[in-house]
Formats: structure tokens, C-alpha cells, sequence
């Protein structure tokens, strides 16, 4: 049904926006979640997407001119920790697609404690019924410690705030990312 945890998000962000909506890639990479959300909030809508690495922001514009949806997308080379720097709406979706860029600098990785940051501001900035979406890969030590860091982070998040729910592919070879969706209630 679903191939991966990328798949469970998009799917889960679908359920939360649509066409006039804002959203928020908070890991742009190469632009694949970015051109997602800027697809499904439609012309009228707006993405924030972040990267601390000038080549992905990169990536994600290229990918998004050759879609022609540029002008949906604020591109931000920067934190997503700091992303309520930047966000000053409501917001009906926020993707994380965590560890490191494909195809680029082995020794960049998200890391627990800006993500955790992240995730608490993407929290204040989520409308009620929003959806905050994690893709995160435990396959190897770094991705491993922000994985559990995060995990218990969102294992501590008071029900009265947010319904965390967790995906784990428990038969795939080759550790598959698990996956957060957190409703904001």
C-alpha cells in the first residue's frame, strides 16, 4: 500500500491541506516534498522550505521552476529550528524528512536538537487539526541517535496538545525510515 514513510507523509499532509492552504517543507532537500505541497496548496496557497545547505535550496528551486511552481515557494537557506523566524500564519502541514541529503556532503545530517526546536515551533504554528509529518532513518549511528531523541520527545508530548501516531516497517531489509504524523488537537 504504501512504499515508504515519504509516501505515509504525503499522504498524511493530503489529509490536512489543500488548494489556499500554507505548508512547510521543513527539510527542502532536492524538492521532492516542497513540489508536493506546493502542488497540493494550489496557486492560491503559500510553502515556506528550509535548508541549511545552499545546494538543496538549489535543488528545490531548479526542481520547482521546471514545474513552474516557484511562485508558491519561499525558499529559506536556514534552520528549520528557526522556522518561526520566518512563519508568522497558521499552517495546515509541516513535512520533516530527516538525516542527511542524498547525493551530497556525508558529514551534514539533521540533528535532534534543531529538530526539536523545530517541532516545537512547527507545534505553535499549526492550526488546529494540522499535521506535522516525520520521515526519520535510524540505519546508521548519527540518524540512530536523532531517531530515539526524537522519538522520546514526541513520546513526552502531552495528548491534550497533539496525537502522535508511529509507522514502522518491522519485515523491510535495509532499516526503512519510520514515521511520525502528529494532529494537532
Amino acid at each position: 500500500m504504501f512504499r515508504n514513510a515519504v509516501e505515509l507523509s504525503h499522504f498524511y499532509a493530503a489529509q490536512a491541506a489543500g488548494p489556499g492552504g500554507v505548508c512547510i517543507d521543513a527539510t527542502a532537500g532536492n524538492g521532492n516534498d516542497t513540489a508536493f505541497l506546493a502542488g497540493l496548496v494550489g496557486p492560491e496557497g503559500k510553502v515556506y522550505a528550509f535548508d541549511v545547505q545552499q545546494k538543496a535550496i538549489a535543488s528545490t528551486k531548479k526542481r520547482l521552476e521546471d514545474r513552474g511552481l516557484q511562485e508558491r515557494v519561499r525558499l529559506i537557506h536556514d534552520s528549520h529550528a528557526r522556522m518561526g523566524l520566518y512563519v508568522r500564519e497558521l499552517v495546515d502541514a509541516i513535512l520533516f524528512n530527516l538525516g542527511r541529503l542524498p547525493g551530497s556532503d556525508r558529514t551534514v545530517y539533521t540533528k535532534s536538537c534543531a529538530t526539536i526546536a523545530a517541532i516545537e515551533a512547527g507545534l505553535g504554528l499549526l492550526r488546529r487539526d494540522g499535521l506535522l509529518c516525520i520521515a526519520a532513518y535510524w540505519g546508521d549511528p548519527i540518524c540512530n541517535e536523532e531517531y530515539r531523541e526524537v522519538y522520546d520527545y514526541l513520546k513526552g508530548i502531552s495528548p491534550r496538545q497533539a496525537e502522535v501516531l508511529f509507522h514502522e516497517y518491522i519485515n523491510e531489509p535495509h532499516c526503512p525510515p519510520t514515521f511520525f504524523a502528529v494532529h494537532k488537537v
